[in-house]
Formats: structure tokens, C-alpha cells, sequence
């Protein structure tokens, strides 16, 4: 390397190292001129209504007619469960007389078990709505 390239190198390192401490000392600067500022004044406090911004949201306007449809879907689910439901029962209660004692007792705790699951599932509605197994047999679940 010639000298005068070695001069040119050492000189582009001073000026590196001259620029970053210009540049710390600049950024340091800016952060305590931040600093004093924000000391300065109180803190914002932004209050958001979320009620307010779905309600007036294009997304937000959506909102009651999914949550109708999803309904809607549920309750024809739970209507046709509970019309099998029922349907079981009535095959049950027609039949009983005909099964041997296991297999009565067997269909019996399914019959129970699923009308158990039905309600359980929802409101008291639900309940009040589920066909019910009837009582007339001895070793009856219920």
C-alpha cells in the first residue's frame, strides 16, 4: 500500500469516528429534548367507547345478522337431535314390551344417556322441550 492510500484511509477513519460522535451527540440531544418535553406535559389518556366503534363499523354492522344466522343454524340442529330424540323414545316405549330384559335395559341407558347430553347442553328451555323417558320399568337410570 502506497502512502498516500494509507494517508486516505486514515483520514476516512477520522472522519467516520468524527461523524458517529456528531451523530450520538445529536441523538442524545433529541432524546433529552423528548425527555424535557414529556416531563413538561401530563400524559394522554385516550378513552376508546368499542360499543361505539362496532355499532357504527361497516364490520360491526354485520355483526347481528351472522350472530342470527349461527342462531338459526344451532336451533335447526338441536330441533332435529331432539325430534330424533323423541322419535327413539316413542320406537322404545312401543318395542319394550317385545325386548328381552338386557337388551331393554341397554336401550333404556342410551335413551338416558343422550337425553342427559341433550340438556345438558343448553338452557332450561332445552330441558323443559327434551322428550322424556318414561318410568314404568324397574332398574330404570333416571
Amino acid at each position: 500500500m502506497s502512502e498516500v492510500q494509507t494517508m486516505n484511509s486514515k483520514l476516512l477513519g477520522l472522519a467516520g469516528a468524527a461523524a458517529l460522535l456528531a451523530a450520538g451527540a445529536g441523538a442524545g440531544a433529541l432524546i433529552s429534548g423528548a425527555e424535557a418535553q414529556s416531563a413538561a406535559k401530563p400524559p394522554v389518556i385516550l378513552i376508546v367507547n368499542t360499543e361505539l366503534l362496532v355499532a357504527q363499523s361497516e364490520a360491526g354492522k354485520t355483526i347481528p345478522t351472522q350472530a342470527n344466522t349461527i342462531k338459526s343454524a344451532i336451533e335447526k340442529e338441536l330441533q332435529a337431535e331432539a325430534d330424533k330424540l323423541k322419535k327413539d323414545i316413542e320406537n322404545y316405549q312401543k318395542g319394550a314390551s317385545l325386548m328381552s330384559e338386557e337388551v331393554r335395559k341397554k336401550t333404556e341407558q342410551d335413551l338416558a344417556v343422550r337425553q342427559q347430553g341433550f340438556c345438558g347442553r343448553g338452557s332450561k328451555r332445552a330441558e323443559q322441550d327434551s322428550p322424556r323417558i318414561p318410568a314404568d320399568h324397574e332398574g330404570d337410570p333416571r
